[in-house]
């Protein structure tokens, strides 16, 4: 299904959202706002200084019992980007789209994306990595989008893009090498048939708070 917003780009969940900003604006900048231990605030500018997504990173800490992971982890910290450095190290990636919504921007953000629209589309990102038998949700991203990367409007395809979260997996029943599978075939019928309701979605939300 396509896009049918004029001049946006869709999601990808097999693509860095890095690599699909340099295909549409050439060199794209890294500049980190803030970080610490478990949160990165960043925006990707392009070359003119028009930022074109502000992206806010949240880190699982499931993976530290990983040394290869931690050892990465610290070079993100030093303000590499998430995406290309576990690729560029033989991991592989997924990004499993949560949620997309609209929301209103600040005047700061429409500075820094050089717009005048006051709303813009957001998405809610795990970001799975997997090498050999290691499967990891290493982080949530919440990507806000520039409003000429993307139209403030929610389609039918970004729906269609929605999954479930990797802990709702989890909960029931799936291994985590069973969830790599599904998000990389969602065709897959024997897992697609076991996926849960959304009663046990909820049931599980509410036994993982109390």
């Amino acid at each position: 299904m396509q896009n049918n917003i004029t001049g946006s780009t869709p999601f990808q969940a097999h693509r860095l959202h890095l690599e699909v900003l340099q295909e549409k604006y050439g060199d794209i900048q890294l500049t980190i706002l803030r970080q610490d231990e478990s949160a990165r605030e960043a925006l990707f500018t392009d070359g003119l200084g028009i930022a074109r997504t502000y992206s806010i990173s949240t880190r699982n800490k499931e993976w530290k019992i990983n040394e290869e992971i931690t050892a990465l982890n610290w070079l993100i910290q030093d303000g590499a980007p998430i995406g290309t450095t576990f690729r560029d190290n033989g991991f592989e990636f997924r990004r499993n789209l949560l949620d997309v919504y609209i929301i209103s921007l600040t005047p700061w953000l429409r500075r820094k994306f050089a717009t005048t629209e006051t709303f813009a589309k957001a998405y809610n990102i795990e970001f799975i990595i997997k090498k050999g038998d290691l499967v990891f949700n290493y982080a949530m991203i919440t990507d806000i989008c520039s409003p000429e990367l993307q139209g403030p409007v929610i389609t039918e395809y970004d729906t269609s893009e929605i999954n479930f979260s990797f802990h709702a997996l989890q909960a029931s029943g799936f291994t985590r090498n069973e969830i790599w599978s599904l998000l990389e075939n969602e065709d897959n019928l024997p897992l697609t048939s076991r996926l849960p309701s959304e009663r046990q979605i909820a049931e599980a939300f509410i036994e993982s708070v109390l």
